[in-house]
Formats: structure tokens, sequence, C-alpha cells
């Protein structure tokens, strides 16, 4: 611990004290190592250093362990001291004290240090923290082992409790054989979630995720989140609020103008946004409605039509990450044209008057914005007026 301060083997310690029958060595490890990484914030490595304990406990201390995680989220350092107290041998929380400054704990770092925001685990209230930890389940890979893999359904997520995965996908014409087909997107280590895409948007897997080192893996099935948010509603919330995180965010930094915002006003746009789903064949906008909302289209197509001598003309077809409605919002005049569902779609529905306010902040926005609007305009006069010729047999 001197030479490499280290939670993780503190964790690592616990597990071959449970292997050697040491129960009381083991518990006093693990319980050192999850509650010190919950206390800053490291709250997918504490939920998967805390599993190891579970064998060696009935269910009921189990629980009490989580609810302690739960506890010393954002808590003081009194809050710790606390609970290290409660520890049966402090060997391994005298090893902590004794690291260097500023790597595993630290008075002088207590001052000044933010913990971390987990996606999801640190949106939930204490009761709901438990009731996901307890279901969530903990594996392990071998260095080259895939946890994922492009193209498979995406019925779990994943995050890096110990370890590190890279993620590679395969390149056009590449048959899937070999490593020089692959292209490398990203390296994720401790802390980071992935597969929340295709787990939040029921869509196959965009890429293969391989485990770099020998990992440890916080995972949650479908099945398990399905089931705590239909006995549990306000798990619902959370993860609306996750998916805008993870999900939307992403959606929207690749428009290509909404994307010219700076994060933290794109990140404004998200939290005052509202998600919402259609079915086929449903309107999102109406032709002649009032208009006040833009949307943008985050899984599915549509189609836009517009009435013209008593038939409809179809403009053109949307494609995820598309904006819409922004003409007749940027007008404050009535919908030009109808958006309609082609099969099962969801969208991103924004007040006008918040995408103003934030696109006044960027004349550079506000110029693409506005040729947007002027294509848009010339592309439906092109659109009618092919249509007319076609009717009127000219």
């Amino acid at each position: 611990m001197r030479k490499e301060p280290s939670l993780a083997l503190i964790a690592e310690l616990g597990e071959r004290y449970a292997v050697l029958g040491l129960r009381a060595e083991a518990a006093s490890a693990i319980r050192t190592a999850a509650y010190h990484s919950a206390h800053r914030g490291l709250l997918v490595q504490a939920l998967c250093t805390i599993s190891a304990v579970r064998p060696l406990v009935d269910e009921a201390t189990f629980d009490v362990e989580l609810e302690r995680l739960a506890s010393l989220r954002g808590s003081d350092r009194r809050g710790l001291d606390e609970a290290v107290a409660a520890i049966e041998h402090h060997v391994f929380a005298e090893a902590v004290a004794d690291a260097d400054a500023g790597s595993v704990t630290s008075d002088a770092l207590e001052a000044t240090f933010v913990a971390p925001t987990a996606p999801l685990l640190s949106l939930l209230a204490a009761p709901e923290f438990v009731r996901l930890a307890r279901v969530a389940q903990v594996e392990r890979k071998a260095v080259g082992a895939h946890v994922v893999v492009e193209g498979e359904r995406g019925d779990a997520l994943y995050a890096v409790g110990r370890g590190r995965v890279v993620v590679h996908t395969r390149r056009v014409g590449d048959d899937g054989d070999g490593a020089s087909g692959r292209s490398y997107l990203a390296a994720l280590g401790e802390g980071d979630f992935f597969g929340e895409f295709s787990f939040l948007t029921h869509s196959p897997r965009a890429a293969t995720v391989e485990a770099d080192s020998d990992v440890v893996l916080l995972r949650l099935d479908r099945d398990v989140v399905d089931a705590l948010v239909d006995a549990h509603p306000k798990f619902r919330e959370h993860l609306v609020a996750f998916y805008k995180e993870r999900v939307v965010e992403l959606v929207l930094a690749k428009n290509p103008i909404i994307g010219r915002l700076p994060p933290d006003v794109r990140h404004g746009l998200v939290a005052v946004a509202e998600l919402r789903k259609y079915r086929d064949g449903d309107a999102v906008v109406q032709e002649g409605d009032d208009a006040d909302e833009v949307f943008v289209l985050l899984a599915g197509e549509a189609e836009v039509t517009r009435q013209s001598g008593g038939f409809p003309v179809f403009i053109n077809k949307l494609f995820e990450g598309q904006l819409f409605g922004e003409m007749a919002a940027a007008g404050k005049t009535r919908r030009t044209a109808t958006v309609r569902a082609m099969g099962d779609i969801e969208v991103l529905a924004i007040a006008h008057r918040h995408v103003d306010a934030a696109i006044e902040k960027s004349a550079d926005v506000r110029r693409l914005l506005d040729a947007s609007i002027e294509l848009r305009v010339a592309e439906t006069d092109v659109r009618v007026r092919e249509t007319v010729r076609i009717f009127d047999g000219l």
C-alpha cells in the first residue's frame, strides 16, 4: 500500500482472504475498500467490491452494507470515520490512512475534493439505490474476453468496476475475422458505463467491447430493471434522467446545428426537454396547428407532408438526430406541414423559448438555423410544384 496505494488492492486482498477461509479478515478488507470508494463517489467500484462480502453474510446484513454505501455517498469525513470504526480489523483502514497524500485518502484533499457523479447510481435515493444494488450482477471477464458483441441484442447495461475494456467496431466490408478489420473507438476504465445506448433504445449493439485486462463488471439486466420500474414507478424518472444524460445528449451533439452550441448550453436544453413516444402513423405535428415547440428525432423515422390542392404532398423523410418544427416556431406562425411517425419513434420536444434563448447565445448557430430554414422552405416549394405538375399532367 505504501508503494502503490490502491483501494482495488485492498479489495483483492479481501477476496484472497475469503478464498483462504479467513472470513473476518476478508469482510474487513472488502468493507474498508467499499466504504472509501462510496465516500469518494466511486459507486460502481463500491458495489463491485461489496458484492464479494455477500457470500460471507446473510441477506439482512448485506442489505445493511448497501444502505451504508448509500449513506456514504457525498457524506462528510465524519460519516466515513464512523463507518470505518465499525470494521472489525483496522489494519486495512490504517493502510489507507498511511497512504501517500492525494492518493487514496488524505486530510489535505478533503477540503477541495469533489466526488464524481456516477451516472444513474448517484440519482437514486437510498432505498432505490439498495433495491438496484441488490439485483445488479457482478461478473468477471478474463483479458481478451468479449463482454458485448456488435450486432447482438442489447439487453444488459454494464459499468467497469475494476480493470479496463476497449471498444471496437468492424470496418465496412470486414467479415469479422482478425484484428486488422477493427476500428478501435475508445478505452474505458473504472466507473465508466457502456452498452447504455442499445440498452435504452432497444437497438442492436453498435460495437464490440473487449476486456483489455482481467475486469470486474457491474451488470444490470433489462428484465430486472423493468421489474424495478413496474414495482417502484419512481425508477422511471431516474431512467429518463439517465437516458437524457447518456443518449439524448449524444444525439444532440451530432446535430449539425444544436451540436454547435457549448456543452453547458446544450445540457440546459436537455434538462428542460420532454421525451415523447409515438406509434406508427401518429402525427407529431399537424399542419395548421400552433407552433410553440421544436423537435429532435431521437429514434426511428418520420415523413413530412403538406396539403396542396386537396391532396398530401410528400416533402421529405426525417432520420435520427434531425431537427424539425423549427420553421414555424422561428417564424411564430402555424405549422406549415405534418410530421408523421413511420413505425414507432421517439422524439425530444423543446419549448421554442428555450431553443431561442440558447441559440441567441451564438451568432454562428443562429446563422446555421436561418440557413437551414431557408433551405427547408425552398425544398418544400420545389416538392409542391413538382407534385402539382404531375397531378395536372404538365
